[in-house]
């Protein structure tokens, strides 16, 4: 490996080293609360069941992911160019308050606590007990911790990898547009932290996680029974569709401003067919989750197509975000460890900056 290579390695360790000495602490004093109170560091596997179809899914995603940003980026811009740099931060309020309102109104009797809450044979199963917020979040916070104390070196060990070889192969390296945000006055390095520690996570995570990923492992109709059930996609076709149009977006997006197109991207996004077709052959237990955590780590990882080649190690870390997810039916856990994976590449700009 080249000198950059293992000089990168350090300041990423030493970026890591940061994050770790605020971030262990805590959660050993979470792994005591969890200790004390006999809770499970990680709970059982449960069936997630979802209401909403794939039209929700992608209303969400539309609205959401591009329509609320771009608003807002617009507002921003015409109010003084100097506040477009808060985007992300503000357009988050409106993104979150957004989907709640359409829970509310389209799903107001679902709710993730509920075992069988009108499923296709019409019988509702007495809801669970509740845990209590405390519990949760110690549980939450505990699990996230040893997560990410065992998926960061994986992930950022490919990422500097994969760096290495393309510096080797005098191939581009696309920068992140956040990183704009680096210098100047502190109010900038304010919403840099906040965008990539906190907002994005949150965001992406509700998104990836939270909305696409239990509707690919299969969602059911509120109120109805299997014959007065309509029609929707069969949900051994939905890793399929979600593929396929990571693809597109994978083609339309690694067209550069000086227009070349980032060629290798879309063979990345292509590939990932091989990898969904040996999970169908090869996968016999728990199929119908491991194409919805694959493919939705693919489409994860394919979004971030203009900061190529950050997609490859994002794949990754989507797949141990998905069975994050999967295995605690919820995102508290994906949202914490992705906070601190972005934590550290925060940390690792911002001292290269200085």
């Amino acid at each position: 490996m080249t000198p950059d290579f293992w000089t990168e390695i350090r300041r990423l360790v030493t970026a890591g080293a940061i994050v770790a000495t605020v971030t262990v602490p805590f959660g050993l004093i979470t792994t005591a609360v969890v200790l004390r109170r006999h809770l499970a560091i990680l709970p059982p596997c449960k069936l997630w069941r979802v209401p909403w179809s794939g039209a929700g899914v992608f209303t969400a995603f539309v609205v959401v992911g591009l329509c609320i940003p771009q608003a807002v980026a617009q507002i921003l811009d015409s109010i003084g160019p100097h506040l477009e740099t808060a985007v992300g931060v503000l357009a988050l309020p409106l993104q979150l308050g957004t989907l709640v309102l359409f829970w509310r109104l389209l799903y107001p009797e679902w709710s993730p606590y509920r075992r069988n809450a009108s499923t296709f044979d019409g019988i509702d199963s007495p809801a669970p007990d509740r845990p209590t917020i405390g519990d949760t979040f110690a549980r939450g916070t505990t699990l996230a911790v040893l997560s990410w104390i065992a998926f960061a070196p994986i992930v950022l060990l490919i990422h500097s990898i994969v760096n290495a070889v393309f510096t080797l192969l005098d191939l581009t390296i696309e920068t992140h547009p956040i990183t704009h945000l680096v210098g100047g006055a502190a109010s900038r390095q304010l919403l840099f932290l906040t965008e990539v520690c906190f907002a994005a996570p949150l965001r992406e995570e509700i998104l990836f996680r939270g909305i696409l990923l239990p509707w690919l492992i299969g969602g059911y109709t509120r109120g109805c029974s299997s014959r007065a059930a309509p029609a929707r996609l069969h949900r051994a076709t939905r890793p399929v569709i979600v593929l396929a149009i990571a693809g597109l977006f994978a083609w339309f997006t690694s067209l550069r401003s000086d227009g070349h197109r980032i060629y290798p991207a879309v063979i990345f996004a292509a590939t990932l067919y091989l990898g969904l077709g040996i999970i169908w052959v090869g996968v016999r237990r728990g199929k119908r989750h491991w194409r919805g955590i694959y493919s939705s780590a693919a489409f994860f990882a394919v979004v971030h197509t203009p900061v190529w080649p950050s997609p490859i190690p994002l794949f990754v870390l989507g797949l141990g975000l998905g069975w994050l997810a999967v295995r605690t039916r919820g995102v508290l856990v994906p949202v914490l460890v992705h906070g601190l994976f972005n934590a550290v590449s925060a940390v690792y700009v911002l001292r290269g900056a200085m």
